[in-house]
């Protein structure tokens, strides 16, 4: 028995031994292991920092041409407009000159229309006889009704004008902008 516990005491002595040796390995292996976690650390820090530059230069870059981008669309809208703009001036003074034309030919059409009031007067004014009297009505009807056909006639020719002017103004417009 003595044998027996000398023996054991051995065992234990080497299995103490053994996990000493375990323990101081353990201890290798975490000096190691941190060692290499800290390398890998500090280079994925190093290759964040390389690919924080790369993207601030392409930043830059795309910065510079969208900049670039930016002043060109900004110059192109500006005439763009100022085109536009001139269409529509041209468009509105066509407009204004055959608005004009309507309402000359309107009041042409009032002054026929008192000129003949004014002569059926008249002519009322020395009739002495029912059929005088409505052969003088019958001729102001017929006046009036051939002052508004004439006039009529006047105003759709100008209303078409109205319709295509502004597209002619702005056709010209358009063909003095194109670059030639």
């Amino acid at each position: 028995m003595a044998e027996s516990r000398r023996e054991a005491g051995r065992a234990q002595r080497q299995a103490d031994a053994a996990a000493e040796r375990a323990g101081e390995a353990e201890k290798v292996t975490e000096g190691v292991a941190a060692q290499q976690a800290q390398r890998a650390t500090e280079s994925g820090v190093e290759e964040t920092e390389r690919a924080a530059e790369r993207g601030l230069e392409a930043l830059k870059q795309q910065t510079q041409g969208v900049d670039e981008t930016g002043r060109e669309a900004e110059r192109q809208a500006s005439e763009t407009s100022a085109r536009m703009f001139g269409g529509a001036a041209h468009t509105g003074l066509a407009l204004t000159d055959t608005t004009e034309e309507i309402v000359k030919v309107w009041m042409h059409y009032a002054e026929d229309v008192m000129h003949n009031a004014s002569q059926a007067s008249e002519a009322l004014s020395r009739s002495r006889t029912i059929p005088e009297m409505i052969q003088v009505q019958v001729r102001l009807l017929y006046d009036n009704m051939q002052s508004f056909f004439d006039h009529s006639a006047k105003i759709a020719d100008t209303a078409t004008r109205i319709v295509t002017r502004p597209i002619e103004a702005l056709r010209e417009e358009s063909a003095e902008q194109r670059p030639r």
